[in-house]
């Protein structure tokens, strides 16, 4: 082995080394290249699910008014029902009560021996 190839065995390693370094950034540039592609891609697809996101949530809001709305007529028109049911409770016991009344009066006058002119029929009307 002459001078000349103990100089040239380090400089042909060197330039081995700088082959595969070369070749192994250009992977890795492509790698890079594919990954900012894939990153744009899957921003893009974000940017679509956000925007139909939110009309979903747009929708959603629009639907729960509307829902709420209708709860509220329901409780209203409900509250007009139990105002109704309590007029007519009401109205039922003002009946009973005339009703027991009634007969409470037509009671006195038969006890106390009162004509049939005195008594008064179902119909409200005095007796013959």
């Amino acid at each position: 082995m002459d001078i000349s190839e103990i100089y040239q065995a380090p400089r042909k390693q060197l330039e081995k080394e700088i082959i595969y370094l070369m070749k192994k950034r250009e992977s890795l540039e492509k790698a890079i290249s594919e990954n900012q592609r894939i990153v744009a891609g899957l921003t893009n697809e974000v940017q679509m699910l956000e925007a139909r996101n939110k009309q979903w949530v747009i929708r959603a809001e629009a639907q729960d008014r509307i829902v709420n709305q209708q709860i509220e007529n329901v409780n209203k028109q409900n509250n007009i029902y139990l105002e109704e049911i309590e007029r007519l409770r009401a109205e039922v016991r003002r009946l009973k009560n005339d009703r027991d009344n009634q007969l409470g009066n037509e009671s006195d006058i038969s006890s106390k021996g009162g004509s049939d002119s005195d008594t008064v029929n179902a119909d409200g009307d005095k007796g013959a």
